[in-house]
């Protein structure tokens, strides 16, 4: 949660403001889906969002790669950001995989 609120900080001294954050937990085990609502809330509450701003889901990879085989668990998070500048807003998509 420590670097999810350094991000949040550099976000917002670079004028960035996030809209939306959608993540996926790959796990084979633990079944995540009692466990959602909180992580729902703890990134709202470090990023000082609103919980209606966050979607996390959870999913398998049916038995194949090292989360598969209970080796790990792998997180893909997607999330849109807004720019402020000169009272004008700039969507902009930012995806970990393009960086």
């Amino acid at each position: 949660m420590k670097l999810l609120e350094e991000v949040g900080k550099l976000l917002q001294e670079k004028a960035y403001f996030i809209e939306n954050i959608d993540a996926t937990v790959i796990a084979q085990r633990p079944k995540l889906a009692s466990y959602i609502p909180q992580m729902k809330k703890n990134i709202a509450n470090v990023l000082g969002i609103q919980e209606g701003q966050v979607n996390v889901k959870a999913t398998t990879e049916e038995g194949l790669g090292f989360t598969g085989e209970k080796q790990g668990i792998a997180a893909q998070i997607l999330f849109f950001k807004m720019l402020v500048y000169a009272n004008l807003l700039f969507f902009r998509i930012l995806c970990p995989r393009a960086a």
